[in-house]
């Protein structure tokens, strides 16, 4: 009769102990992926690593530089090389500072950082992240994590940015697949 209570015991043991690791890891590690940064950990991760937001544009700026093109043609194995180097090092940096896309934008001038969490940015295409640009984007706003998304039509894609430090902005978008 002690046997099977044994064991009941020991399952029930074993039972509250999965629950604490995966509630446990949930907190840790899902929280991650189902919720966009807030706007305060966006703007502690860009202060803590300014000089690395900093050399990650001037990478991507190195991609708009026509200057580049008339040097070497795009076939030449040095500027291949080249390329894939700064590749190689754009993506290390990115993901050091736990960016996962974006890039440059040529259209309106602004290049884009993407730092949105896996399953918003996926599955409901809210994107939030830093964007860098010289003339102040359109739609200012003072709190990110404030925005009321409004009903959008199809394909629409609407956009806010937060003054963060200089020409540096936080920005969500929604409705963007581009992004990815």
């Amino acid at each position: 009769m002690t046997d099977w209570r044994g064991r009941l015991a020991r399952g029930a043991l074993l039972a509250v102990a999965a629950g604490l690791l995966f509630t446990l890891g949930y907190d840790l590690y899902a929280r991650r992926l189902l919720l966009n940064p807030s706007d305060a950990a966006l703007a502690t991760r860009f202060r803590a690593h300014r000089a690395g937001f900093d050399e990650l544009l001037v990478l991507d700026r190195a991609h708009l530089r026509p200057a580049d093109h008339a040097i070497a043609p795009r076939e030449e194995p040095r500027f291949l090389a080249a390329a894939a180097r700064r590749d190689d090092r754009r993506r290390t940096l990115a993901r050091r500072l736990g960016l996962d896309g974006g890039g440059p934008r040529v259209a309106d001038s602004l290049i884009s950082f993407a730092a949105s969490a896996w399953l918003p940015r996926h599955r409901f295409d809210d994107v939030k992240g830093y964007a860098f640009s010289p003339r102040p984007p359109g739609s200012l706003v003072e709190d990110l994590d404030a925005v009321a998304v409004r009903p959008r039509r199809r394909g629409e894609v609407l956009r806010w940015h937060r003054p963060l430090e200089g020409d540096w902005y936080l920005f969500r978008e929604v409705g963007s697949r581009g992004m990815r």
